[in-house]
């Protein structure tokens, strides 16, 4: 293995990094978003005023999650295609990835919302 053949790797498994962090910022974004829209208290002046501090700090803490997944995905899935490819094949591989990209998905978006949601009532508070 040369730093060139793992460049090369890491150049196509970038969709299967970038498939995770796009799909979990976008589920997440739109909880954070929806989520503060919808608001706990009595309709009137004063009620929402500071909703776009909160969305911007819930959509500023959910991209930088979705892009550390992403980034651990990306990798992983680089090591993964340069193990795999040369004993189950292309298609084998990239249909395995998907699986993977789409399976972190799926565990990661409850623990990153929770993480999420403590950071911003956190920051709230101050």
């Amino acid at each position: 293995m040369t730093i060139a053949s793992f460049k090369h790797h890491l150049q196509t498994a970038m969709p299967f990094g970038c498939l995770p962090s796009a799909l979990l910022f976008v589920g997440m974004g739109f909880a954070v978003f929806v989520g503060n829209i919808m608001g706990d208290c009595e309709a009137g002046s004063g009620c929402h005023d500071n909703d776009g501090f909160h969305i911007l700090n819930g959509v500023m803490w959910t991209l930088v999650i979705a892009m550390s997944i992403g980034v651990g995905t990306w990798l992983a899935s680089a090591v993964l295609k340069m193990a795999l490819r040369p004993l189950i094949g292309s298609v084998a591989t990239n249909l395995l990835l998907v699986i993977m990209s789409l399976l972190v998905v799926w565990l990661c978006f409850t623990p990153a919302m929770d993480f999420v949601l403590k950071t911003t009532t956190l920051a709230g508070n101050l």
